[in-house]
Parts: C-alpha cells; sequence; structure tokens
C-alpha cells in the first residue's frame, strides 16, 4: 500500500515536470518565431540604433 502511494506521488510529480517543461518549450519556440519573424522584417545597425537612441526619438 505504501509503495502504491509513492508511486502514485512520484507519476504525478513526473507528469507535471513534463507538463511543465512542454509548456515552457510552446512559449520559447514563440518567443523565437517572433524573434525571426522580427529579425527579418529588416535589420538595423548599432550605429542606427545609437543615432535615434541619442536623438529622444
Amino acid at each position: 500500500m505504501f509503495d502504491r502511494l509513492i508511486g502514485k506521488l512520484f507519476q504525478r510529480a513526473e507528469r507535471r515536470a513534463a507538463e511543465d517543461f512542454q509548456a515552457n518549450a510552446r512559449a520559447i519556440n514563440e518567443k523565437v518565431r517572433l524573434l525571426a519573424k522580427l529579425g527579418g522584417a529588416g535589420s538595423v545597425s548599432p550605429a542606427a540604433c545609437r543615432k535615434y537612441s541619442a536623438s529622444g526619438a
């Protein structure tokens, strides 16, 4: 009986960890796709970034 209880606890923990890992992987993939989409839209040189940030725009 004790073995079954401990086994259920471990299975629940493993399942929860796998679900969390999968959710994190989905979120990371979504962010990577967004960054790739933004990066593909056109790149801005670091000098241009400094120019615009210095002007306050």
